[in-house]
């Protein structure tokens, strides 16, 4: 396969209540049903599930959440000497879950001022409390924190888009590979799988019991790791989830998360999303107005050798097109799909909860502060480059 030549590609869109143009998702396989976390003791029983088979057959199977309004003290806690952005787990404070190339890096901006100028006067603190950095729930140990002293959220954008702004970014941009279709199917297929499930799950479904290959084999129906039938990066993606997991199906993992979560935004709906998240937390249009962080076409931090770097615009050849519309590829994605898609019917469901006429009220005094930032900030910001 040769060079990706510029071309357009047709992404699919988000409408009210469904993604169009895509299917939803597989379940786990399963596996013996293990301890889940301290605030969660039950545990389900789960039905069992043909291999890689539809969990949703229709988008009126998928889980969704009405995610309430947050009926306790802003979280704003002291965070003493803490690095601005530290990593640590915390069990208290702003907690904002961030996936990599999802717009994160954008509200990342509305959480900082959040933790600056938000609410820390009625608090007598220097500065709230927060974590918005990369890595995964688990290793922050979100699911032992306080719900009355933390509002855990997250942000998501369509697996396709992310996949590819991923590719670019790091590939292309940072580590200046030549993108082939052959490289970019590769980078594509190795990290992509679950990718949005092992990152927002705060369960560890199979916490206290070792996972080995075998047992992952014996429940696809195979003898050993190495029979089944699948490449390498495709075995080793759903051994990896299947280590977290277990057999708890995409369903089960997904109705959780939602739970879990005080709030998911969607990047596509960055305007929607900010408004419910300033409803759900009693916050003014001013504490959630932003401009847009790095994009492609502009320029991003880098390494020490360039410090410096120019984001190339992605595009795609016709292969590529090809490729993301293949069921290898909609397999691969599938589970994060459903999530997606359950984050946004849960975000038009939370909307006409709060009253869609207040929520229109707020939408537009947000533009209205967007196109006034734009007009008074535009050429004076001044990023890291």
């Amino acid at each position: 396969m040769g060079i990706i030549i510029y071309t357009a590609i047709s992404m699919p869109t988000v409408s009210k209540g469904r993604v169009v143009g895509l299917r939803a998702s597989s379940g786990f396989r399963n596996y013996t049903p293990l301890q889940s976390r301290k605030r969660h003791s039950t545990v389900r029983t789960e039905k069992k599930h043909d291999k890689f088979s539809s969990a949703f057959q229709n988008k009126d199977d998928l889980p969704s959440r009405i995610f309430p309004k947050f009926r306790h003290p802003f979280p704003c806690f002291d965070s003493g000497n803490e690095f601005m952005m530290n990593n640590t787990p915390a069990h208290e404070g702003i907690l904002f879950q961030r996936p990599q190339k999802t717009g994160s890096t954008t509200m990342v901006g509305v959480v900082l001022r959040l933790a600056h100028n938000g609410k820390k006067k009625e608090k007598n603190v220097k500065r709230c409390k927060l974590r918005a950095m990369h890595g995964s729930a688990l290793s922050m140990d979100y699911g032992g924190r306080d719900p009355s002293k933390s509002f855990l959220f997250s942000i998501l954008r369509h697996p396709t888009k992310r996949a590819i702004s991923d590719f670019f970014h790091f590939r292309v941009t940072a580590f200046q590979v030549t993108p082939t279709d052959k490289i970019f199917r590769e980078h594509a297929l190795n990290l992509n799988f679950d990718n949005y499930l092992r990152d927002l799950t705060t369960r560890n479904y199979t916490a206290n019991k070792t996972v080995q290959r075998d047992d992952f084999a014996s429940i696809m129906g195979y003898k050993s790791f190495k029979e089944i039938p699948h490449e390498n990066r495709v075995k080793e993606q759903r051994f990896r989830s299947f280590k977290i997991f277990g057999n708890h199906t995409t369903e089960t993992v997904v109705r959780d998360i939602l739970e879990d979560y005080d709030f998911i935004a969607l990047m596509e709906r960055m305007d929607e999303s900010l408004v419910a998240f300033q409803m759900l937390l009693g916050l003014t249009t001013k504490e959630i107005v932003y401009t847009r962080a790095r994009s492609s076409g502009s320029f991003s931090n880098g390494w020490h050798d360039r410090p410096c770097m120019y984001i190339i615009p992605s595009f795609l050849s016709e292969g590529m097109k090809q490729f993301f519309d293949s069921k290898e590829w909609l397999s691969t994605i599938e589970n994060d799909l459903s999530l997606y898609q359950a984050v946004n019917r849960s975000l038009d469901r939370t909307i006409d909860a709060l009253g869609r006429g207040e929520f229109e009220v707020n939408l537009k005094a947000l533009q209205r502060g967007l196109a006034l930032a734009e007009e008074n900030c535009k050429g004076k910001v001044k990023g890291m480059c």
